[in-house]
C-alpha cells in the first residue's frame, strides 16, 4: 500500500454499486523496520540478561567451579535460568511473540505460491503445513528452554535444545526450498542474495546441531572439562546463526503497513 502522508483520507469499496468507505490513516510502517522490530527483542533479551549477569552474578558466570571442574564461560542457557536474567529475558521477548506470527504468515504466502505447477500437490501442502507448525514448535521450546534450566535438570534441558535447534532447522530447510521454488523468487531483485544466504546458513546450522550436542555430552557424561567452553561457544554461534536467518527477510519484504479507521 503506498501511503502518502499520514493525513490522508481514503475511499474503499468491495464490489461496483457499494457505498464508498472512507478511512483514514493513522500510521506506517515499512516491513522492513517490521523485520528489525521483530528479531530486535531477542537480541535485546539476551544482551540485557549478559549485562545484568555480568553485573550481578559475575562469579556465577565466569571460571566458575561446576560438574567436572572449572568452566570458563557462560552457556546462553546458563545465563537466562538465572533468576533475574530470566525475568527480563522473558519480559522482553513479549515483543518478538507479539510480532512474530506476521513475520511467518508472510513467508507462508511466498510459500503457498509455486512458479511453477505442483507435480505432486499432497507433498506441497504437508511442506506448505509444516512452516507455522515449526514455528509453533520453536516457540514451544523456546519457552521450554527459559523454565528448565541447565542447573534444573541438564538431560532434560538439552533434549530442549536439540529439539528446539530441530524445529528451527525444519523451519529453515522448508522456507528455504519454497522460496527457491516460490513465483516471488522469479520477480524479486533480492531473491537470488537472499536465497543463497538462506541456504549458506541452513548448512552452516545443520553442522552445529550435531557439534553443538557432541560437546554438551562430552562434558556431562565423559567429564571432558575443556568440552563446556566448547559447548558454550557453539551455542553463540548458533543462536547468531538464527537471528541471522531470521533478520535476512529484511531482504525479502518491500511491504508499507497502514494503519487506518473509518471516518
Amino acid at each position: 500500500m503506498k501511503v502518502t502522508s499520514s493525513t490522508t483520507a481514503f475511499s474503499t469499496s468491495s464490489d461496483v454499486g457499494e457505498p464508498k468507505k472512507t478511512v483514514r490513516l493513522l500510521g506506517s510502517v515499512t516491513s522492513k523496520a517490521y523485520v528489525v522490530a521483530t528479531v530486535a527483542p531477542v537480541i535485546v533479551a539476551l544482551l540485557l540478561s549478559f549485562a545484568v549477569g555480568f553485573a550481578f552474578d559475575y562469579g556465577t558466570l565466569l571460571n566458575y567451579e561446576w560438574t567436572c571442574g572449572k568452566a570458563l564461560l557462560p552457556s546462553i542457557s546458563r545465563v537466562i535460568n538465572l533468576p533475574k536474567e530470566r525475568t527480563i529475558c522473558n519480559l522482553v521477548l513479549i515483543g518478538h511473540v507479539f510480532l512474530r506470527p506476521m513475520f511467518t504468515l508472510h513467508y507462508y504466502q511466498v510459500c503457498r505460491r509455486p512458479a511453477e505447477k505442483v507435480r505432486y500437490p499432497t507433498i506441497f501442502k504437508i511442506l506448505l503445513a509444516s512452516v507455522p507448525i515449526s514455528n509453533i514448535c520453536e516457540f514451544i521450546f523456546t519457552a521450554a528452554l527459559t523454565v528448565c534450566g541447565e542447573r534444573e535438570n541438564s538431560q532434560l534441558h538439552v533434549t530442549f535444545f536439540c529439539l528446539f535447534c530441530c524445529s528451527c532447522n525444519v523451519y529453515f530447510v522448508i522456507v528455504t526450498l519454497m522460496f527457491r521454488t516460490s513465483h516471488f523468487y522469479t520477480w524479486h531483485k533480492n531473491a537470488s542474495l537472499s536465497f543463497k544466504l538462506k541456504a549458506a546458513l541452513v548448512i552452516i546450522n545443520f553442522i552445529l546441531l550435531p557439534t553443538t550436542s557432541l560437546f554438551f555430552v562430552l562434558y556431562w557424561q565423559l567429564c571432558v572439562s575443556f568440552a563446556y567452553d566448547v559447548f558454550a561457544i557453539l551455542e553463540y554461534t548458533t543462536v547468531i546463526i538464527i537471528i541471522t536467518f531470521h533478520m535476512t527477510a529484511v531482504l525479502d519484504f518491500d511491504y508499507r503497513y497502514a494503519f487506518v479507521i473509518s471516518k
